[in-house]
């Protein structure tokens, strides 16, 4: 009897947990949870997988991007520094009915739009020289509807937030023709620059160039945007007497968690370009090892550049991504977010989205060299030793939260075997 009874209750027992399981399987509780409800959209969670409850209580670590996945992928234009002055930190054009409708703008700093509308201003020749900058360096296409209405076609929402600021400031891109001449209007006035060289933008390079001549003085000119990090390589600092002002501009931009560019431009001599564009040529015509000879091409032209401004767009976070990252940390679940943008803004957004706090210590890897991104690891994993030793040895039991924040320069060298395990005890 002694043993029926126990193979009774083993069966009633697997028939209750049977049950619950397949209640959590068949996705009900998921399905019917109100607080997964969109009520735009009168959308409800939809379960496809059988197993899901379980799937979802094995998991450890979530990677995640930024843009488009913690952000809106909306981007806003908010502020420039050009000759070392930052315009957008105020608010004061009351009326906008005579500024163009744009989208991805989010501007009214009088100071900025009196620097372009008068001549005489002192800021007049560099404030023009930066839009004019934004007006042309980008891939964007021109459309025009059968109004002859001009419209935008961006491969980016950046791209089209520094075009339409330009033109929203009275610098409006028109177009280019069949014979790669480049039409802008500076407050009416029209501007031709005839398009040469492309150098478009990638993951490598960070940084998109173009080569352009000026059909009003017939001058050729590169203008290059980038990552801060990257145009600073190759630039001219000689004689640069706003750098200094420019990059505190940056960072006070990345600290609002902006994502910035910094502008520059040089002036090509013809007999440097002929030679180069020789190079360039021949690079392009490679079958093997193409790629790499192109780029090395691209780097000996985007050299002596001389600094033209700096640009910050907000990209908004997505409604309750904070909440929701505190509730993944809460469960135990390691989150890590990959992000191209400055050390400054990574941090800002670290903090807006919730995987950053206060009470959190910062591990910040940003050495450049191998070796000092080994002396920042060892002296980061003993620090941690201690802290650890402290609260184990403390009465009172304290709860202890700490962030990896590394740069992609120290990651480079992080990624090597022997420098891999360090990382990997501190994220472990």
């Amino acid at each position: 009897f002694f043993l029926n009874d126990t193979a009774t209750t083993e069966i009633y027992t697997e028939q209750i947990v049977g049950s619950v399981r397949c209640v959590q399987e068949t996705g009900y509780i998921i399905s019917t949870d109100k607080k997964l409800y969109r009520k735009e959209t009168d959308t409800w969670a939809a379960v496809q997988c059988s197993a899901l409850n379980e799937e979802l209580g094995q998991i450890e670590y979530i990677f995640s991007d930024k843009t488009g996945t913690l952000t809106c992928n909306l981007m806003e234009y908010k502020k420039i520094s050009i000759n070392g002055i930052s315009y957008g930190e105020v608010k004061d054009m009351q009326d906008l009915s005579r500024f163009p409708k744009v989208s991805n703008v989010d501007f009214g700093d009088s100071n900025l739009i009196n620097a372009v509308e008068d001549r005489s201003h002192p800021e007049h020749e560099p404030v023009k020289r930066a839009l004019i900058h934004l007006a042309l360096n980008h891939t964007i296409i021109c459309e025009r509807d059968p109004q002859g209405k001009l419209s935008y076609n961006a491969a980016s929402p950046d791209e089209l937030a520094l075009v339409n600021f330009a033109k929203f400031c009275g610098v409006e891109y028109q177009g280019i023709d069949e014979e790669n001449v480049m039409t802008v209007s500076f407050l009416g006035t029209v501007m031709k620059y005839k398009l040469l060289q492309l150098l478009e933008f990638n993951s490598t390079r960070k940084r998109n160039s173009i080569i352009v001549k000026n059909f009003y003085d017939n001058k050729i000119y590169l203008l290059c945007k980038g990552a801060d990090s990257i145009i600073m390589e190759r630039m001219n600092k000689e004689g640069e007497r706003k750098l200094d002002a420019t990059m505190e501009n940056l960072s006070k931009y990345g600290v609002i968690g902006l994502r910035t560019l910094l502008l520059s431009d040089r002036e090509l001599p013809q007999e440097e370009y002929n030679k180069w564009l020789q190079g360039y040529e021949e690079a392009g015509k490679k079958i093997e090892g193409r790629d790499d000879a192109v780029a090395q091409q691209q780097e000996l032209i985007e050299k002596e550049l001389k600094l033209v401004g700096a640009t910050a767009i907000e990209d908004k976070l997505q409604d309750e991504v904070g909440i929701t990252i505190f509730k993944l940390k809460e469960a135990g679940i390691k989150v890590w977010v990959l992000t191209g943008d400055k050390l400054e803004t990574a941090i800002n957004i670290g903090f807006s989205c919730n995987l950053l706090s206060q009470a959190t210590y910062r591990i910040i890897i940003d050495a450049k060299t191998e070796k000092t991104v080994v002396d920042q690891l060892e002296q980061e994993l003993l620090q941690l030793q201690k802290i650890q030793n402290h609260n184990a040895a403390s009465q009172m039991k304290q709860s202890f939260e700490y962030a990896l924040i590394i740069t992609s320069e120290a990651l480079t060298h992080g990624l090597k075997p022997e420098i891999s395990q360090k990382i990997m005890r501190i994220a472990g």
